[in-house]
């Protein structure tokens, strides 16, 4: 397995959010993808599913079509004891470092290898979380048209080696999606700003981590 095999298979495998629920009848609500610097370096993914899944049955239907969850994988940090802050793309960086020196040979081994890493595999009932549930009140806020249609040439802003946020907001029959660095009073500040709400509420995920399952999910569509 070359350097880009194990990278792109490790952002397939362990970063993909529409992985996360593969027991739901529908995508994601909110999906969101952290990478750093212009190399795709993974520091988080999460996804936000709302309704019910294959395992609400019986009275479990009545109360499960307004349940938010939100389940996220996020890349430690390798040396929480530095009293120094670490970058966030430099988390996404020491998990392919990592990586490169285990130079794991097939899907099999990169897999063991991503288990032996400690990524963070978290949910969280967002339905119970006053912080996220706050946040997420403001989406109707959220303009996604990060830059104006006219520009002033005179007035241009460069931004070079920006870490990348993709972002996808769906609804019935609806999904807009955002690329680009974390601008101010964009779609991509507010989905980074919405992964903080979660934290309080946060907890290890008992479902089986992304990286594990035998493939990638088939959605049922919106």
């Amino acid at each position: 397995m070359s350097v880009d095999e194990m990278r792109s298979t490790t952002r397939q495998l362990a970063f993909d959010p529409n992985r996360f629920f593969p027991d739901a009848y529908t995508a994601p609500l909110i999906t969101i993808r952290y990478t750093g610097d212009d190399y795709g370096y993974p520091v988080y993914s999460l996804a936000l599913r709302r309704g019910c899944t294959k395992e609400d049955v019986g009275d479990a239907r009545r109360s499960c079509a307004a349940r938010m969850v939100a389940r996220m994988v996020r890349s430690p940090d390798p040396a929480p004891e530095d009293s120094k802050p670490t970058r966030r793309r430099w988390l996404g960086a020491a998990l392919f470092d990592y990586l490169e020196k285990r130079k794991p040979n097939d899907e099999a081994e990169l897999r063991n290898a991503l288990d032996a890493y400690g990524l963070e595999w978290l949910e969280a009932d967002v339905s119970r979380c006053d912080a996220a549930m706050a946040h997420l009140s403001t989406a109707e806020d959220i303009s996604f048209f990060a830059d104006p249609a006219l520009v002033d040439p005179g007035n241009l802003s460069i931004v070079l080696h920006a870490d990348k946020i993709e972002f996808e907001f769906g609804g019935y029959i609806t999904r807009s999606r955002y690329y680009g660095y974390a601008k101010r009073n964009s779609p991509g500040e507010w989905a980074d700003q919405f992964v903080p709400s979660l934290d309080e509420c946060c907890k290890p995920a008992t479902s089986i981590a992304p990286w594990r399952l035998d493939k990638p999910p088939e959605p049922e569509g919106d």
